[in-house]
């Protein structure tokens, strides 16, 4: 409980605050709980806030885990601590906050209307002896015989589902009830298994020893059928057809979708079922979401990633010296190009999108992070939100107490990216400030031992130093620098840009953001593409495109010397290079004439060969050439027209082997 002296209004710490040096101190921290904690009280049944009262650790997770707590959360936390009983919401605490920051549960999905024809086809495949599979066979004819009109094509959909669940060819897909889903892992995670002689052991994931912002992802439920089969097949009762007890991932094949023996057999579980994945195989999708739910089934978070052309999935993790970490799992592509679903309360910052109702999905660096601020402690992390959340109360009237209490967030929590990110935009203007800030950003977040130095009340207690990792677990500096290498070119770039478009300050910018690269390449950390593309564009507003055009030109030539794959792999980045310095020419034409030209450098033998199966395959450059041009000349509208037709005719001549 919090203390009753601490119990005082908000708004007078604010005034001492504007009065003294603005450093995070219990003080803050209490009256901004005391604070939070009142207006919960407003939300919350008198049992929920004695059982809070009870576990101060999760009182004070929830009163940081939003500014304000949305009375939603407060009465879902009610809602699952009634559901699971006394005994299991004392030691499972934890889990029931994670799971109850979430949107409302919607009400009951309307019933569709039936539709007649579903009966009457069910009945006349009964009579005739006939499966569903062998009805898709017969095609419309099996209207005819049962004498109903033929589903339009928009229907054809749902007809066949519903007739499938009303034959028995398979079931419809229902999940469980969150509680009911909770109480079911629960009551497993508490199952004691002799240990295996080879693969997982159990638990998979201490659920009842892990920060509850780690513990969001086991709100995900599936039916209890599916949840049945992962734990049989995990205890070896019915092994998969490898032997295997845990499968995380399945043959890649189309059949599900196209052989109709796959789609239309008979089964005890739906089609979409993590075990029919399992048993009949699929592509990235399904695959993933095997792997997804074989963990979330079992007591281990995950959640589905989203890359370019492709799903995959990330996984928390802890290895034996008790470090928590992320792991990007089925991956194709690199981390500043993959999302993630996010499920708990949305941060602020970049690369975050969605709703707390339609979903919120963020980059995968907010996972890395998270799990890399829980292994600096849950309480410094809450610590770093109070924070964080006072320093945005206080920005309009006092920004210089804001900035510095968002600068203790940093110290107090060098994982919370939501305190960076407001850092940078209350920098934005001031490309001093923001370089500054880059400095402190990756100082800490390669060496988190110095945010201790911020604050002299954090090195007495600071564990920074005991985070080592052991072989085959996480790999705190690595994920740190995975953090900072996708983070860093997003406050670059939010604060760089902007001066651009301004005459009076580019040049300053230029030279301020040559040295902000500079630093970071003495790091061995260089910018990525984006931040490369931008101070290309600085350089061609400041001393004309010329020079650029050369170091690209000379490029190409060394290009043109490698081999296909590895041509293949430079490519984006040379074009987005090049795209970027196109900007610096006068109209459209001049820069499709550039591109032509530089198309025309590339040896015949280069630009299109032939793949296995004797199809062409232009080259990526090539290829990358060429739409650049597309674009120029779309740009143009109608007065573009002619040329995109010449050039289209021109490219399927080429294209033609």
């Amino acid at each position: 409980m919090i203390p009753h002296r601490w119990l005082i209004p908000f708004a007078l710490v604010a005034t001492v605050a504007a009065e003294t040096p603005p450093v995070f101190s219990p003080v803050l921290r209490e009256a901004y709980l005391a604070d939070a904690r009142s207006k919960v009280l407003a939300a919350a049944t008198p049992e929920l806030m004695t059982w809070l009262d009870r576990h101060p650790e999760i009182l004070s997770g929830l009163l940081t885990s939003s500014d304000p707590v949305p009375a939603h959360h407060v009465a879902q936390l009610d809602e699952m601590r009634r559901a699971l009983g006394p005994e299991k919401s004392e030691r499972y605490a934890s889990l029931l906050l994670a799971v109850s920051l979430r949107a409302p549960d919607g009400g009951p999905a309307s019933a569709k209307p039936a539709d007649a024809r579903v009966e009457a086809v069910a009945a006349h495949l009964k009579t005739a002896g006939l499966s569903v599979l062998q009805a898709r066979e017969m095609g419309d004819a099996v209207f005819k015989e049962a004498k109903v009109e033929v589903p339009g094509k928009r229907e054809a959909g749902a007809f066949w589902e519903d007739l499938a669940h009303a034959t028995g060819t398979y079931p419809r897909r229902e999940n469980m009830e969150l509680a009911d889903s909770l109480k079911l892992l629960i009551e497993r995670y508490e199952t004691k298994l002799e240990p295996f002689s080879s693969g997982p052991q159990w638990p998979l994931y201490a659920i009842d020893q892990t920060p509850w912002p780690l513990l969001a992802p086991l709100r995900q439920t599936l039916p209890r059928s599916e949840a049945d089969y992962l734990w049989d097949h995990f205890r070896g009762e019915t092994p998969y057809a490898d032997g295997s007890r845990w499968k995380t991932y399945s043959r890649y094949s189309w059949d599900y979708d196209r052989v109709p023996a796959v789609r239309w057999k008979v089964s005890a579980f739906h089609p979409n079922s993590v075990p029919r994945i399992a048993e009949d195989g699929g592509v990235c999708g399904r695959l993933s979401t095997l792997g997804q739910f074989s963990c979330t089934a079992l007591g281990k978070p995950a959640v589905g990633m989203y890359q370019p052309g492709h799903r995959a999935m990330l996984s928390y993790n802890r290895d034996s010296a008790g470090l928590w970490f992320a792991k990007l799992e089925q991956s194709i592509t690199g981390p500043d190009r993959s999302t993630a679903q996010w499920l708990l309360p949305a941060p602020q910052g970049q690369r975050v999108s969605g709703s707390e109702a339609s979903g919120v999905k963020v980059g995968v660096e907010w996972h890395v992070a998270l799990n890399l601020a829980m292994n600096a402690g849950l309480g410094r992390w809450q610590d770093a939100r109070v924070a964080l959340f006072s320093a945005r109360r206080l920005r309009e009237k006092d920004p210089a107490t804001a900035v510095r209490l968002a600068e203790e967030a940093t110290a107090l929590n060098p994982y919370l990216l939501e305190a960076w990110y407001q850092l940078a935009d209350w920098s934005r203007g001031d490309l001093a400030a923001t370089n500054a800030l880059l400095v402190r950003f990756d100082t800490l977040l390669l060496d988190p031992t110095k945010a201790a130095e911020d604050h002299a009340e954090l090195s007495a207690s600071t564990d920074f130093n005991d985070l080592k990792p052991v072989k085959g677990g996480a790999n705190p500096k690595k994920d740190s620098t995975l953090v900072a290498n996708v983070v860093a070119p997003f406050i670059a770039a939010a604060a760089y840009s902007p001066a651009l478009a301004d005459k009076s300050l580019r040049a300053a910018a230029y030279g301020m953001l040559k040295q902000e690269i500079a630093r970071r390449e003495a790091l061995k950390m260089p910018y990525g593409a984006p931040v490369r593309e931008l101070e290309l564009k600085f350089e061609v507003a400041v001393d004309g495109p010329r020079a650029a055009q050369q170091r690209l030109e000379k490029r190409l030539a060394d290009l043109l010397k490698l081999d296909g794959k590895r041509r293949g792999k430079a490519a984006p980045e040379w074009l987005g290079e090049l795209s970027a310095v196109a900007g610096g020419l006068p109209d459209a034409k001049d820069r499709a004439e550039w591109f032509a030209r530089l198309q025309r450098d590339i040896p015949k033998d280069i630009a299109v060969t032939r793949s296995k199966d004797g199809k062409a395959a232009p080259d990526a450059v090539f290829k990358g050439l060429h739409d650049l041009q597309v674009r120029e000349f779309r740009s143009l509208g109608k007065a573009g027209q002619k040329e995109l037709k010449r050039l289209n005719e021109a490219w399927a001549a080429a294209t033609t082997i």
